[in-house]
C-alpha cells in the first residue's frame, strides 16, 4: 500500500485521480501549478503539503489532517479557510497568501487543537487572547464613544487596537495587556509567554 506520495515540483494543474488513495498518510504537491483543492476521501491523510502552488480555492474535509502547508498561495479571504475550523489540526503555515490578512487570532480561536501557526509555537497567553478577542459582541452591547477612546488613548503606551465587530478596544500598559470591551475588562500578563 502507497502510504507517502511526493509529486512536488511536476508542473500538476490537477490532482483528482488521488482521492482513490485511501490509505496515504503523507502528500506532498508543493511547487505545482494547482489552483483549486477539494479534498474529501483521503480518510488516512495526516500531512498536506500544498506550498508554492497557485491556490485560490481550497475545500478540505479530512478527519486525520494534523499537518497542513499553504504558504504562497493566493488564498484571500478568512471564509475560504472554514473548512479547517473542524480539522484536528495540530500545525497550519499560510504565511505569504496575499489577501489573507490578520487571521492568527481568529484561526487560533477556531481551530484548538492548533500548536503551531506560520512554523511559530501557540503561547498559552495567545490563545487567552485569541479566545477573548474572538468573542461576538452581544446585541444588547455597544461601541465605545469618544470619550472612552481619547481616555484609553492617553492612558496606552501604544494606541489601542479597536475593533467594531466585536466592539473592544486593546491596550498595552506596564507590561500588560487589557482587552476592554463593553461589558467586559480582561487583563492578561504579558510577562507569562
Amino acid at each position: 500500500f502507497l502510504d507517502v506520495l511526493d509529486l512536488h515540483s511536476n508542473h500538476l494543474t490537477s490532482v483528482a485521480s488521488i482521492t482513490n488513495l485511501k490509505v496515504l498518510r503523507v502528500l506532498n504537491l508543493a511547487q505545482n501549478k494547482l489552483t483549486e483543492i477539494d479534498f474529501k476521501n483521503l480518510d488516512s491523510l495526516t500531512e498536506l503539503n500544498l506550498r508554492r502552488n497557485q491556490i485560490h480555492t481550497v475545500h478540505i474535509q479530512l478527519p486525520k489532517l494534523q499537518r497542513l502547508f499553504l504558504a504562497h498561495n493566493c488564498l484571500n479571504s478568512l471564509a475560504q479557510l472554514r473548512s479547517f475550523w473542524h480539522l484536528p489540526l495540530s500545525e497550519l503555515s499560510l504565511q505569504d497568501n496575499p489577501g489573507l490578512e490578520n487571521y492568527r487570532n481568529v484561526l487560533i480561536a477556531q481551530i484548538k487543537s492548533l500548536r503551531f501557526l506560520d512554523l511559530t509555537r501557540i503561547t498559552p497567553i495567545e490563545r487567552r487572547e485569541s479566545a477573548v478577542l474572538n468573542e461576538p459582541a452581544q446585541e444588547n452591547d455597544y461601541l465605545f464613544d469618544e470619550t472612552q477612546r481619547k481616555w484609553l488613548t492617553e492612558h496606552s503606551e501604544i494606541n489601542p487596537e479597536i475593533n467594531p465587530q466585536y466592539g473592544y478596544f486593546q491596550l498595552q500598559q506596564r507590561g500588560k495587556l487589557y482587552i476592554f470591551g463593553p461589558k467586559f475588562l480582561h487583563e492578561i500578563n504579558t510577562n507569562d509567554q
